[in-house]
């Protein structure tokens, strides 16, 4: 987690920071009001997770092929299942014969995956990343509540929103200063936050860099439950096949 966190975070929160010590985030989140705030930011998680959903049973099929079953027994050899590391189970594995696919290309060593075992996969994908997304977000947000709270002080909030007059949710004093909290320094938190999330997910499928770094540990670990199955279903279960 604190890898994902200090991987992810820097570019998020410096492309954020511009936006976030401007008058007119602080104007626009001054004039939301609750429900539509609660709408827009709804919209927001809600796309991104169409679009995790979209783009993930994409990965399913492109992880369940395997070149040759060479690729199979190296990616069993880093199971952490005691049979699949197992020398006997390996020497089994290499005694397929199957055809090596063309560079691209690969070949069919079992059966596809049924529709149930797809479903998981996609399930497992899903979630993974949608806990990624929703922990950058909740990060990303708490951060700017408390950078709000000691750079943006009272003066500033009326200055930015045209307001005569500031009625904040709570406020108190540290270091001999007054720190304030209002309703535009959530809402600008949240938006900001919300749209990091929405930018991680997108960024995290699609950007190659972001791609290797957020996305590939947990696809390797999928591909390596793939091999293993492809070794049980093709040596293991002849009768099942």
């Amino acid at each position: 987690m604190i890898q994902l966190l200090a991987r992810s975070l820097p570019l998020l929160l410096l492309f954020s920071l511009v936006i976030f010590l401007n008058a007119e985030m602080w104007q626009l989140a001054h004039d939301f009001l609750p429900a539509y705030y609660g709408i827009v930011v709804g919209m927001m998680l809600l796309l991104a997770s169409v679009f995790l959903a979209v783009r993930i049973p994409l990965e399913v099929r492109s992880l369940a092929g395997f070149s040759s079953w060479q690729e199979v027994v190296d990616r069993c050899g880093t199971s952490s299942a005691p049979l699949a590391s197992h020398p006997e189970f390996l020497a089994v594995a290499g005694e397929s014969g199957a055809p090596t696919a063309g560079v691209g290309e690969t070949v069919a060593l079992t059966e596809p995956l049924d529709r149930s075992a797809r479903a998981n996969l996609a399930l497992l994908l899903f979630v993974s990343a949608l806990v990624r997304m929703l922990l950058v977000s909740l990060v990303v947000g708490v951060f700017f509540v408390v950078l709000g709270l000691f750079t943006v002080r009272a003066d500033t909030i009326l200055q930015w929103t045209t307001q005569t007059e500031l009625v904040p949710i709570a406020s108190w004093h540290l270091f001999g200063g007054e720190m304030v909290l209002t309703w535009e320094l959530l809402a600008s938190a949240g938006v900001i936050a919300t749209v990091s999330a929405l930018q991680f997910a997108v960024a995290s499928l699609n950007d190659v860099n972001y791609r290797e770094q957020f996305f590939n540990d947990v696809a390797a670990e999928v591909r390596t439950v793939l091999a293993v199955r492809a070794v049980y279903s093709r040596h293991l279960v002849p009768s099942a096949a």
